[in-house]
């Protein structure tokens, strides 16, 4: 008798799976081009370091939360079997 695939392997769970490391790399190198381009912002004498601060974790808080919903969105496609 032969072997059923298992689910993770078939072609389409390997699409997402690779979607899902596109989208993650993707946030990272967001992440990074955000904090380069606030630097000189948050390292600039006239500005407070609490306005620095509450900007680095603005980004980090928004960038997180993109990923969370970009994520959701795979995981509903994956399951309508759009994806």
């Amino acid at each position: 008798m032969g072997k059923r695939p298992k689910k993770s392997d078939s072609p389409s769970a390997k699409a997402i799976s690779y979607l899902y490391v596109l989208l993650i790399t993707l946030l990272i190198t967001a992440f990074l081009v955000f904090m380069i381009l606030l630097l000189p912002l948050m390292t600039h004498p006239s500005v407070p370091r609490n306005v620095g601060t509450t900007m680095f974790l603005l980004v980090i808080a928004l960038t997180l939360l993109t990923g969370v919903t970009g994520m959701l969105v795979f995981a509903i496609l994956e399951k309508k079997k759009v994806v």
